[in-house]
């Protein structure tokens, strides 16, 4: 049986973030699977993944302040952003109006952040969308699921 995906994250303190989240997903790791880590290597998209564990995914991502990694079973895409000021007309290069209104500047920025991360090729952030029914999120395609916390 293939693992739940699970949600690390912690403060970053004065480490740098891309070494913040490597010691971070060492210790999600040694959690989710035990034992020492594979070599992660990147697909030339910039995806990160375990040559030697076909059968593990994983997402990263890191802010100023936070470190966050998703680990387990199935593809996975995971952002993390910290609230801040945002310049005028930023949220118009990501989605619609409508969208914008729906979900709110940051949720919707890591939603799409996320779904990037997910797919593992770029994408415009216009392209696709996500919405709300009936109080969920609605993602871009039917199978996938969609969380903000």
């Amino acid at each position: 049986m293939r693992p739940a995906v699970r949600l690390f994250f912690r403060e970053r303190n004065e480490v740098p973030g891309g070494e913040a989240v490597r010691l971070l997903l060492r210790d999600a790791w040694q959690i989710v699977y035990g034992g020492d880590m594979p070599e992660l290597a990147k697909t030339p998209e910039g995806k990160p993944y375990f040559p030697a564990r076909p059968d593990a995914f994983v997402s990263l991502s890191h802010t100023k302040t936070h470190v966050l990694v998703a680990l387990g079973g199935f593809p996975v895409g995971a952002d993390i952003e910290t609230l801040r000021p945002v310049r005028p007309g930023a949220g118009q290069r990501i989605a619609s109006d409508a969208e914008l209104l729906d979900l709110g500047f940051f949720p919707l920025w890591t939603l799409k952040e996320s779904y990037i991360k997910l797919c593992g090729v770029p994408l415009a952030p216009r392209s696709f969308r996500f919405y709300t029914a009936l109080g969920r999120i609605v993602p871009p395609e039917q199978d996938i699921a969609a969380a903000v916390y």
